[in-house]
């Protein structure tokens, strides 16, 4: 990763600002740091602009404004693609979320989404300027950086997972939550009409803080009242929470809803599928229970049925399944049962990539007690579908674990799997596991340059290359890795064969995207 695109991953992680300073440092120049700023500008445009003509348009124009909007941020990812290097997409959900602190209504008007209680004659109409573009910034920075490493954007919820917490951490977020609400509506910005309406300017300074204030009032607020639902019905709210967030999700996959029972629908479909064209087309379910398989009912658990839902989470209608092509023409769920199926992505989505650890005891103690065997359905290297793996996945951890030669066998077979290795290190969990020092995490991936496994170069920098763009694998770690082979066997006859691959895939990794990376001049002074 080159020094500007982890300054924006920087940002994202640490949740803050980027400064101009930090892209300057990074590598960028001024024209850069301009262009950055105006592309800001038109993504929060378009923001305003989709969300204005979407509450009014009739369906043809929102399908227009919807094309443009789209063709618009196109031009704008090619462009920060390049300012960043690294592959940018900026969707219009994304966008959206400028137009939240003012929407247009059908009279033409402006008002607040979050509160529309205002008298005519209240100040906290000012509320409904939008916040300035510095807060685009920052809010764009920040979804940039999340793209760079998590490969997506826009997720169900950015707020942290209550149902994690202890009833006694859900009590103390809550007082905590209250105790800021306080001071913050003891800080409640003054409207002094006299100061405010001098000119335009100081309208709008007022109008952004009242706009943030009343924007971090509700924010409090929300959490509160969720904290207090899950307070009174934990249950209830977990079932709730996994629901919306399907629902959700579903929206985004352009996935439907339809839970009312018809006739000929078999009792354990959990969903329907339409394959075919607009022409000609066909229906199948997607079943729970495996005695009701036909012709057009395919257990959910079958390489085709997660072939099906593997295309589905990733927002895809095309797929081939045994050299046959297939396309989606629609997708309903049709029982409760879909939410734990469809809301389970953990393997099936490239865009998030499960960690899982590798252990090298034959078993693992107490199973009965602290581990579930579960299939995992996973994407692989050499497979269009996913592959059953069987993982042990541990509750109060919530980690997943998986035997070394169970795993050397599965990517020996179907290609290194799209998942991040870890080697079990001690003390990080209660489990009973020995440490998988012997066995590198390059080397989980299928990386060696063993005359028995027989590797060409180009394998082998295939699969680096393979490893640095699915962000398996950092550049710096496959770097720091080969590099202490290389000293670590330097000047022993029988690694004189190794040590040659071994510097030659250094040398593909050190050029590797070199052109993307921030560039400086270096001046080299002897010390002789």
């Amino acid at each position: 990763m080159n020094a500007v695109a982890q300054v924006f991953v920087d940002a994202y992680e640490k949740d803050r600002d980027i400064t101009p300073k930090e892209l300057i440092d990074a590598g960028w120049t001024y024209k850069y740091l301009t262009v950055y700023m105006h592309c800001c500008e038109v993504i929060r445009a378009i923001g305003i602009t989709w969300g204005r003509l979407w509450l009014k348009g009739e369906s043809e124009q929102k399908a227009t404004v919807r094309e443009y909007c789209y063709g618009e941020l196109e031009k704008i990812a090619e462009q920060l693609t390049i300012l960043i290097g690294e592959e940018i997409h900026i969707d219009l959900a994304v966008a959206s979320f400028f137009n939240y602190s003012y929407a247009g209504s059908s009279g033409g008007l402006f008002q607040v989404r979050c509160r529309n209680n205002y008298d005519s004659n209240s100040s906290e109409w000012f509320s409904c300027l939008l916040k300035n573009e510095e807060y685009a910034f920052s809010t764009i920075s920040f979804f940039i950086g999340k793209y760079i490493v998590k490969g997506v954007m826009v997720e169900l919820s950015s707020r942290e997972d209550i149902s994690q917490l202890s009833i006694a951490e859900a009590n103390h977020k809550r007082d905590v939550l209250k105790s800021k609400l306080y001071t913050l509506e003891m800080n409640e910005p003054d409207f002094y009409e006299d100061e405010t309406l001098k000119d335009f300017l100081s309208v709008h300074k007022y109008g952004k803080q009242i706009g943030i204030f009343i924007q971090d009032q509700e924010d409090f607020e929300g959490e509160i009242e969720e904290l207090d639902d899950y307070l009174s019905d934990p249950q209830k709210y977990i079932q709730h929470k996994k629901e919306v967030a399907l629902y959700r999700r579903c929206l985004v996959l352009r996935i439907k809803f339809n839970l009312s029972r018809k006739d000929g629908v078999p009792s354990s479909a959990c969903l329907s599928v339409i394959l075919g064209s607009k022409n000609e087309n066909h229906e199948i379910f997607l079943i729970s229970d495996a005695r009701e398989k036909s012709d057009t009912n395919f257990w959910i658990h079958r390489g085709f049925s997660q072939t099906i839902l593997a295309t589905l989470m990733q927002g895809l209608r095309d797929f081939e399944y045994k050299g046959e092509k297939h396309h989606i023409c629609e997708a309903t769920i049709l029982s409760d049962a879909a939410i734990d199926i469809l809301g389970d992505d953990t393997f099936r989505n490239p865009n998030k990539i499960t960690t899982v650890y590798v252990y090298s005891h034959k078993h693992i103690s107490n199973i009965e007690q602290n581990y579930t065997p579960v299939t995992a359905y996973v994407l692989c290297a050499n497979r269009n579908m996913p592959v059953p793996f069987n993982v042990y996945y541990d509750k109060q951890g919530d980690r997943y674990f998986i035997n070394e030669t169970s795993y050397l066998e599965y990517a020996k077979q179907y290609g290194f799997p799209l998942m991040k290795l870890k080697t079990y290190a001690p003390n990080s969990t209660s489990f009973s596991m020995a440490d998988l020092s012997d066995m590198s995490t390059l080397r989980l991936y299928g990386y060696t340059v063993s005359k028995n496994e027989g590797l060409t170069d180009g394998q082998r920098q295939e699969l680096l290359k393979n490893l640095m763009d699915s962000r398996l694998m950092s550049k710096t770690d496959i770097l720091n890795h080969i590099e202490w082979l290389v000293n670590t066997h330097e000047g022993n006859y029988k690694y004189a064969d190794a040590c040659d691959k071994w510097m030659s895939d250094i040398r593909f990794v050190n050029q590797y995207r070199l052109d993307t990376q921030r560039s400086v001049w270096a001046k080299f002074i002897s010390n002789g």
